[in-house]
């Protein structure tokens, strides 16, 4: 038989690897005191969305989310401002890319910075109104 999980439990398992991976704290031990310090002290279904919150508004501090879920407290409910997208995007587990990286492109030669023909009307109107601003700065 399996033991139910608390909800501090699951708070802090789900809560910790954000907090690692953002930076907020160095290392789990420290995340895990943090976060299960906050699911003690202020509503535990509130510390997730708390630590998104803090990520949403770009604070990658632990006292962040401590004041994110003191504010939530004196309004008497959460009020996060991220979208779900939001939320799905940074709650992405670390083996998951963000992106993939652009695959690499043969070199060919460079561009030539100069038309292949002075002749060419555009050259020629950029050279005229170069020649202009120049005489307007004399």
């Amino acid at each position: 038989m399996f033991s139910p999980v608390s909800p501090i439990s699951r708070v802090v398992a789900e809560v910790v690897p954000l907090l690692v991976r953002y930076r907020y704290e160095p290392d789990e031990s420290q995340a895990a005191m943090i976060a299960q310090g906050w699911a003690e002290q202020y509503p535990a279904e509130w510390v997730r969305p708390a630590v998104v919150e803090t990520l949403y508004q770009a604070r990658y501090k632990s006292i962040s989310v401590a004041q994110v879920l003191n504010l939530w407290q004196r309004q008497g409910r959460p009020h996060p401002h991220y979208s779900g997208d939001f939320e799905r995007l940074v709650s992405r587990s670390n083996s998951e890319r963000l992106w993939s990286p652009l695959p690499r492109v043969a070199s060919r030669s460079p561009l030539p910075l100069l038309p292949a023909t002075v002749t060419e009307p555009q050259y020629q109107k950029l050279r005229t109104l170069a020649q202009v601003q120049t005489v307007r700065e004399s």
